[in-house]
């Protein structure tokens, strides 16, 4: 975020701009992945799930 904030202050370079937006596109994909797998894997949230349709 502060590179594209940095390049928004004056010329911005879109290749800069371009590489740093695929980069956050990567983390935050991958946070949410993660958050998807940690719930998949917790009985907890299928207990909760479950319940609903119940």
């Amino acid at each position: 975020m502060a590179t594209i904030e940095a390049q928004l202050q004056d010329e911005p370079d879109p290749t800069i701009v371009k590489a740093a937006g695929k980069s956050l596109k990567t983390i935050v994909e991958g946070a949410i992945g993660g958050a998807i797998g940690n719930a998949a894997a917790n009985p907890g949230v299928w207990t909760a799930l479950l319940s609903l349709f119940s």
